[in-house]
């Protein structure tokens, strides 16, 4: 019993409390399940800056002198079309606007105002042909609960167009189209769930046992259900981004299922030695478990990074992430050690015929992988190295955005309403319009009318908007506001690249006072902010990422080498997940064959998550792998064997870990939200590149060209705590 370690010892007390540590769990579980279901009611959809930039500012000064201090309002337009060529002359139209209109009124806890053509006869409410009018209403509420403001609203209008078959009755604006993308993000957890049985199914490959399999489910479920339970109650002070379920469950499923997995590889490979149950435990948590929390360490240090980026959405995710991964490693610490106890050998009950097989320490066909590639080193490295690298300067023509409504299935009803809006109002913007303001600091007065009336032909002289909806000064003339909406929706590249213009070259051109006082906002304006803020911030994540990643290897493998490898290659697999994602998604390429939407931007927030959490997890087949081949270098001396060793040890292990991760990244891309389906194609096609081509193939090349250069470490560097993942064999 002695030596121990930590992860020891947890095993140790979980082994002697068995029932007490399932217990606690099971408590904890249903404690999570109490709170996870009502997660929805506090998260928003929104990046969230927390600093504050121009677009910010803009809102702010908006809401100060044209709302007198209120939030502004949620903009919604109600659409009222004839579908039998019935025109706003016509009665029952007129009567059917008016019920509408008066129906709408009575939602008094949501609705702030609401008017209509018949009430102001203005003809910017009414299409041109007259089968169509548009029924304004302000909705209350700030963009942060907009969905819960909308709910009744949007109920009511789906109630109304069924009522009504001679009109089509639909609602178009902020508040509408963020619910319906809730609605299309709940509906999208249903396709992660249903990979899970593709997932059983790939651990009775590796385990032969239909008991041995559902284990690492059971484990993986419950550190999801705790961690949304954690989220929603945090959420309750601080709202998290409504994406944080979809990410919880994707990354909960698979790190809780792989590191379970390979602790109980481990607990079978001591019960073939003939080691008693307590002490085959026990030894895997003195190895595995050590590797587990090594791999789950460097996974939460590469989420850290999404906390450089100062907006509310990845922190967010990175909160969700980093929250699961603890779970994960804290339920195969403890509660599979307990299981593992009540259970012993019966783990291998219920086998399965064909598939169960006694357990083998080593692979033929990964020793023969093992011994080819170390045999042909050059080509193993050489290879790849221009394949990955071909894919990974992909990333440079990477075009960043946001998924806007018409990247929501065709038949759903926001889509269709800014569709129609688009067709028949020029721009289906006009809910979602850009601000220009500006505020009378120097008594400038003269100028910035002046300016004002230049900018006004600019716009509409350049034809990269839609309409300018209103132009308003305050009483005093204190300060001054031009309206005028996108063309196409606030995250469209035509909108966002409208900010830019009037930034860059529309405002300086049309104001001889300080341009830097006429500010942009609007939601376009926001996005544009945000884009720019990615991009500013990337870099800074990638350099935390990558030395954080490169200190950890270097202490654990007391190693210059095997840490620079590690971060090239998982860079080159990183980066090639990029170019694939670059190419399926926005050039097209195979993207009907997936199932996938083209679009013109990949998602802002994807490529930098994909990072992070990528890259984490890479560091658990490096761990794994290394570990195993450190354990056995230190054993026999031979750098040859050791590397062989490792991948004959590891291969099977880490190509089901990864299948499992496959499998549950594929939930992502299965769902009908873009950004989902890029993050689900993304992390997917990572994990097989770093399973298959850089574990398999470059890592062993790479080490038998270096050979004892694998473990050179600098004398000036003995300093460095001396700390295994494994220990040796020997020991």
């Amino acid at each position: 019993m002695h030596n121990l370690g930590f992860t020891g010892s947890l095993a140790n007390f979980s082994i002697r409390h068995k029932f007490f540590v399932v217990l606690f769990w099971i408590v904890l579980f249903f404690v999570g399940g109490f709170f996870a279901s009502g997660i929805g009611e506090y998260t928003e959809n929104d990046q969230g800056f927390v600093t504050e930039p121009e677009s910010e500012q803009a809102l702010s000064l908006y809401t100060k002198y044209f709302r007198q201090g209120e939030s502004i309002a949620l903009a919604e337009n109600i659409i009222v079309s004839s579908t039998n060529n019935q025109t706003i002359n016509n009665e029952s139209f007129k009567n059917l606007v008016l019920t509408i209109t008066d129906e709408v009124r009575y939602l008094e806890s949501s609705v702030k105002s609401v008017t209509n053509f018949y009430e102001t006869n203005l003809r910017s409410l009414v299409s041109i042909d007259d089968k169509v009018t548009l029924i304004p209403v302000d909705l209350k509420g700030t963009y942060q609960n907009s969905s819960l403001t909308a709910k009744p609203f949007v109920e009511l209008i789906n109630k109304l167009d069924e009522e009504n078959k001679d009109f089509q009755i639909l609602t178009s604006g902020f508040a509408s189209i963020n619910l319906n993308f809730e609605e299309v993000a709940e509906k999208d957890l249903t396709s992660e769930i249903a990979v899970m049985p593709f997932a059983l199914i790939v651990l009775l490959l590796v385990f032969g046992a239909f008991v041995a399999s559902v284990i690492p489910m059971i484990l993986g479920l419950i550190a999801i259900v705790v961690t949304i339970g954690i989220c929603a109650i945090i959420s309750r002070f601080y709202p998290l981004n409504i994406f944080v379920a979809n990410i919880v469950l994707t990354i909960g499923l698979a790190v809780g299922i792989d590191y379970a997995l390979f602790i109980m590889d481990r607990f079978r490979e001591e019960r073939s030695k003939g080691v008693e149950k307590v002490d085959a435990i026990l030894n895997a948590s003195k190895t595995s478990s050590r590797a587990v929390l090594f791999s789950g360490f460097t996974v939460m240090v590469s989420l850290i990074g999404m906390f450089i980026v100062p907006t509310d959405i990845f922190r967010s995710l990175g909160l969700g992430s980093i929250i699961v991964v603890i779970m994960a490693i804290f339920t195969s610490l403890t509660l599979l050690p307990a299981i593992l106890a009540i259970l012993g050998d019966n783990i291998n009950r219920l086998q399965i015929p064909l598939l169960s097989q006694k357990y083998k320490e080593e692979s033929k066909f990964w020793s023969a992988i093992a011994v080819n590639v170390m045999k042909f080193k050059i080509i193993g490295i050489a290879i790849p190295a221009i394949i990955l690298v071909f894919l990974s300067v992909q990333y440079f023509n990477i075009t960043i955005g946001a998924s806007g409504v018409e990247t929501l299935p065709e038949d759903n009803r926001a889509r269709i309403a800014f569709e129609l809006l688009d067709e028949t109002f020029l721009s289906g913007g006009i809910t979602t319009p850009i601000l220009i303001v500006a505020e009378n600091k120097n008594n400038e007065q003269e100028a910035l009318l002046a300016g004002f009336l230049r900018l006004n032909e600019e716009i509409i002289n350049s034809k990269a908007f839609g309409p300018i909806l209103a132009y308003e000064t305050t009483d005093s003339k204190e300060a001054f506001v031009l309206t005028v909406a996108p063309l196409g929706s606030a995250t469209s590249g035509s909108a966002t690249n409208s900010v830019k213009f009037l930034r860059d070259k529309l405002i300086p051109n049309s104001f001889n006072v300080n341009a830097s006082n006429i500010l942009v906002g609007g939601q376009s304006a926001g996005y544009q902010d945000f884009y720019e803020l990615v991009n500013k911030y990337t870099p800074i994540v990638f350099v935390f990422v990558l030395s954080t990643s490169f200190l950890i290897l270097l202490v654990v493998f007391r190693s210059i080498f095997v840490p620079i490898k590690a971060v090239i290659m998982n860079m080159l697999g990183v980066g090639s997940a990029y170019g694939l994602m670059y190419l399926v998604f926005e050039r097209g390429y195979g993207a009907d064959f997936f199932g996938f939407q083209q679009v013109e931007s990949i998602e802002a927030w994807v490529p930098l998550f994909l990072f992070t959490i990528v890259f984490g997890l890479s560091m658990d087949y490096e761990v794994f792998l290394l570990s195993r081949i450190r354990e056995r270098f230190d054993a026999t001396g031979d750098n040859q064997d050791a590397v062989a060793h490792g991948i004959k040890r590891t291969g099977k292990l880490i190509t089901g870990a990864a299948a499992i991760m496959i499998v549950v990244f594929s939930g992502f891309a299965m769902g009908d939200l873009s950004a989902f389906q890029q993050m689900g194609f993304g992390t997917g096609i990572a994990v097989l590149i770093d399973a298959t081509i850089i574990r398999m193939i470059f890592v062993p090349a790479s080490m038998a060209l270096a050979d004892k250069w694998n473990w050179y470490f600098p004398s000036w560097l003995n300093w460095i705590p001396d700390v295994r993942v494994e220990p040796s064999e020997n020991k």
